[in-house]
């Protein structure tokens, strides 16, 4: 450890420290910068110790780890999160070892692309004439018509179902089963955790929506970690929706087992107080910080509301043969399928919070990954005010409030040009309309953040035992997803102010419009946000000719404007039914988006987003469009790369229409309650789903960089691939 700069002054002779004090102690700031540098060479000693392992290195030292394993070199994916070369570099001697087995093809899918994925064999799954030597009683030719839970796999990866020998080529996704074929699917839709988040009142008794929006959405498993390579993917390994019936029969399962005095199985509802995994789901009722216990949920068909009864009735089967029935409690029904939950009549009048999972293409919208490294760059000058907001953290005066018309009082009565923060501190709804009385106001030079983050607690120094404090500024953006129900409206109060005011919001889920009113607003940053499409527009006034509008990894619905505004949308999604964006008056610059809609413009620069409306510019001279897809009769500056323009080059006239349709982009879905929202279909013509400027795919999801994700696996798969077969990658 290197000395302190105190520590290193005082090895100098008394002598010259009493010289240097009377002198305004120079040789103190020299010795305190020596000390800085001496530090500095420590740690970058210590970090040339950690680059020799894998497990501590930077990431620039992975590829030349990689190069001494002879490991060949991989496309670069930039800053996706979970793609990265360092697992697949550390595993590679395991995968050696290995080599040729269906297990090691799942984890290099996993290691490579950041995709949970299974490898199934399908030899295995041929039906064959068995000799009577060496049957297979496990392989039979017809299904089990009484075993529902494996009928819902048929013609999935965990179908175990004997199929007749297909003779398709497997590399081009067309066969299956036959001798020499292996098939890797991979799912491209990762799991996102909610932590005791509210639920909404579907307007029925004792019934409820999980989503905030009162969406009928599915239920996902959040997957669990294998903990050895040779492993067996199972479907508890993976981001899968849920499945009524199979949690139906474990919760059955378990109710029999305590009816019987005998230990149950633990899986999905794994609620062990030693377990590594959480359980699917968890009820909360009353605000209670346990939650219900797994046996009293039940599974069921939510579609017409029924409500649970109170109890239900099991038989136990005593030593002498006598049958004794046993009653057990049940408090909550849960539709996984539709995303709904139940009261019995013993609690129907409770509160009701729900841990669960969604799934979702990526980090676009409002959700609960980290959002810190983008809200960082705004906090570059010290916090003036903070205010936290919470309907499950105890009130506390002059840092927690209950509700966010209060924490919006409180801001509006701060005095001109501070910087403050609103922290919404939990996943509760907040049924507030912040509008009128209660809208934002910004003055000149004021700066606002209102995210979904948590504000951490620290303990006082010597203060006393438990005293706690929140310090200004330090936000924990994870985990959170809160929901705001009402119609937001925004006033820049800057007058005629040279520095106008911002407001910053991050981690949104929002069911209303947003207005910015008349004023002088400077900036209006949305980033993480979802203003649901259909509930509402973004509308700025035409009195804001200083304001800059950014929107960043966000869903939105239209945006509409008279005013001449400057206007830049970044990796998002802007949805509407006749216009994604009307701003004829203002400059506008898209990159990495989706817009659905029409596109309306005084200027328009843009590059890698899909535009499914015709696109309408009223000054041509100005700006470029760059590989990009646009609606026949767009009105847009030059164009570069862009389709199906480059398509239709040297295509005969006759031929325009057939290159036009093969080229229009399909969707996994369009509709918000899907996971597949916004995501390209596997089916989409090539030119969409590389089309961009680096191979990447057009549109919101440029940043995942799919294409060369799935491009490093096929370059691998043949190192490992068994002798003698064909590997098929299915997306699922």
């Amino acid at each position: 450890m290197s000395l302190t700069p105190d520590e290193l002054y005082n090895l100098i002779p008394s002598v010259y420290r009493m010289r240097d004090a009377r002198l305004g102690e120079p040789l103190k700031a020299l010795t305190s910068l020596l000390a800085e540098e001496g530090a500095l060479v420590e740690n970058d000693i210590r970090r040339l110790y950690e680059n020799w392992f894998i497990e501590t290195c930077d990431e620039w030292v992975v590829p030349y780890i990689g190069d001494l394993l002879g490991i060949k070199p991989m496309v670069d994916t930039g800053h996706v999160a979970p793609v990265s070369s360092r697992a697949f570099v550390g595993n590679t001697i395991a995968y050696r070892r290995r080599k040729g087995t269906a297990r090691v093809l799942e984890q290099l899918a996993y290691d490579i692309t950041g995709w949970r994925a299974r490898a199934v064999e399908f030899f295995d799954l041929l039906s064959t004439t068995q000799h009577v030597n060496n049957p297979r009683l496990q392989r039979k030719f017809a299904p089990d018509l009484r075993d529902a839970a494996q009928l819902e796999q048929v013609d999935s990866p965990f179908d175990h179902t004997a199929h007749t020998a297909d003779i398709r080529n497997i590399v081009k996704q067309r066969g299956m089963y036959n001798l020499s074929q292996c098939g890797v699917f991979l799912w491209r839709i990762p799991a996102y955790r909610m932590i005791r988040a509210l639920v909404r009142d579907s307007g029925t008794a004792a019934c409820f929506h999980i989503h905030p929006a009162g969406l009928d959405a599915p239920l996902y498993h959040s997957p669990y970690t294998e903990e050895e390579i040779t492993q067996v993917t199972e479907p508890h390994h993976l981001p899968l929706p849920l499945s009524r019936r199979v949690l139906y029969d474990e919760l059955e399962e378990r109710r029999q087992s305590l009816a019987e005095n005998r230990t149950p199985a633990y899986l999905y509802f794994d609620d062990r107080s030693k377990s590594r995994n959480l359980p699917t789901i968890q009820v909360y009722l009353n605000g209670s910080a346990t939650p219900v216990p797994a046996e009293q949920i039940c599974i069921a068909d939510l579609t017409g509301w029924d409500t649970p009864s109170d109890t239900r009735t099991y038989l136990r089967t005593e030593q002498d043969g006598t049958i004794t029935p046993v009653e057990l409690p049940l408090r909550v029904a849960v539709d996984p399928l539709l995303g709904r939950i139940s009261l019995s009549p013993a609690v129907a009048d409770q509160t009701v919070r729900c841990s669960y999972s969604y799934g979702f293409s990526g980090d676009t919208g409002a959700g609960p990954y980290n959002c810190y490294t983008t809200l960082e760059t705004f906090l570059d000058r010290p916090v003036t005010f903070h205010i936290g907001v919470s309907k499950t953290h105890a009130p506390l005066a002059g840092q927690v409030v209950s509700t966010l018309h209060e924490a919006i009082e409180l801001w509006n009565a701060e005095p001109q040009g501070k910087f403050g923060v609103i922290s919404v501190m939990d996943n509760s709804i907040y049924d507030e309309d912040l509008s009128a009385a209660h809208r934002i106001s910004i003055d000149g030079a004021d700066s606002l953040m209102i995210v979904a983050a948590e504000w951490p607690q620290r303990e006082v120094k010597g203060g006393l035992p438990g005293e706690m404090y929140r310090e200004n500024g330090e936000i924990s953006p994870d985990q959170l997803r809160p929901f705001i129900r009402g119609l937001i409206e925004v006033e820049g109060t800057a007058g005629s102010a040279e520095i106008p005011g911002q407001l910053i919001m991050d981690g949104f889920m929002i069911e209303g419009g947003l207005d910015v009113l008349d004023g002088n607003l400077g900036l209006l940053h949305l980033s993480h946000t979802t203003l649901l499409p259909g509930s509402g527009v973004l509308n700025v006034s035409a009195a804001n000719s200083n304001i800059v509008l950014e929107i960043f990894r966000s869903i939105v619905s239209p945006v509409e404007t008279d005013g001449y505004i400057s206007a830049s949308f970044t990796e998002s999604i802007i949805h509407g039914t006749t216009h994604a964006v009307n701003v004829p008056n203002s400059r506008v610059s898209i990159n990495s988006c989706t817009l659905f809609g029409t596109t309306d413009t005084l200027t328009i620069s843009a590059e890698n987003s899909l535009f499914m409306g015709i696109v309408t510019a009223r000054r041509r001279q100005e700006g470029c469009i760059r590989y990009c897809y646009l609606e026949q009769g767009s009105l847009c500056p030059r164009r570069y790369n862009c389709q199906p323009d480059k398509a239709l080059e040297d295509v005969p006239t006759s031929g325009e229409a057939a290159v036009r349709e093969r080229l229009r982009p399909s969707f996994s879905s369009r509709d918000i309650r899907s996971p597949g929202y916004g995501q390209l279909g596997r089916s989409c013509a090539s030119e969409i789903l590389e089309g961009a400027d680096d191979g990447s795919e057009i549109g919101a999801f440029y940043y995942l960089k799919q294409p060369q994700r799935l491009n490093n696996l096929q370059s691998n798969l043949s190192t490992y691939t068994p002798f003698g077969m064909d590997i098929g990658l299915f997306f699922v």
